[in-house]
């Protein structure tokens, strides 16, 4: 029996899979992206985040749940390589940052650079899609979840204005432009009424 092309397996049309990083300063929106973007891709797709996994997974630190970023890219990676093997879209959502209470805030570029050459590794196609948003916007959001300090969200923005970013790297408000090779198989949407 053949497969429903609507149903594939692979989301990229190979056995390799896919790698789809959202990232950008804190509150750009990269959840809200991604929640979005979600519905209009074919199984299987994976979506793996730092917050989700310290919030889920490590949920009681002993000390500041930010200080577990490290182990939560580990965890992160240790299910990135088995998905990807297996032919998943993975998405990944991190701000790959740290902004600790007192020392120099950090991007992991590092890690951003291991998930990339994983996908290089296995002949899955890659892409980094930055987010950006004003200051303002970024501002009104903190206000509004009361999630991060707002001097966080700032040190998270000078680390993502900064820093060097993979050249497969898409920056705008919004990804429009990706490589040839990045072709992740979309549902069209239903023209049925209910």
């Amino acid at each position: 029996m053949a497969e429903d092309p609507a149903y594939s397996t692979t989301p990229t049309g190979s056995p390799h899979g896919a790698l789809l990083i959202v990232t950008g300063a804190s509150h750009t929106g990269k959840t809200s992206v991604i929640q979005a973007l979600v519905p209009h891709l074919h199984p299987p797709v994976a979506l793996l985040g730092v917050d989700n996994t310290l919030e889920h997974t490590l949920v009681i630190p002993e000390g500041d749940r930010w200080a577990e970023i490290p182990l939560a890219y580990r965890l992160i990676q240790g299910q990135l390589n088995p998905l990807l093997d297996e032919g998943w879209l993975v998405v990944v959502e991190s701000t790959f940052t740290y902004v600790p209470e007192e020392g120099q805030p950090s991007f992991h570029s590092d890690v951003l650079k291991q998930m990339i050459l994983a996908a290089e590794q296995r002949g899955a196609a890659s892409l980094v899609c930055q987010l950006q948003a004003s200051v303002e916007a970024t501002e009104q959001r903190q206000r509004d979840t009361g999630r991060i300090d707002p001097e966080v969200v700032a040190a998270t923005e000078r680390l993502h204005r900064s820093v060097e970013m993979p050249r497969s790297t898409r920056k705008a408000g919004r990804c429009t432009v990706m490589k040839a090779s990045w072709k992740p198989q979309v549902k069209k949407p239903s023209t049925r009424s209910t």
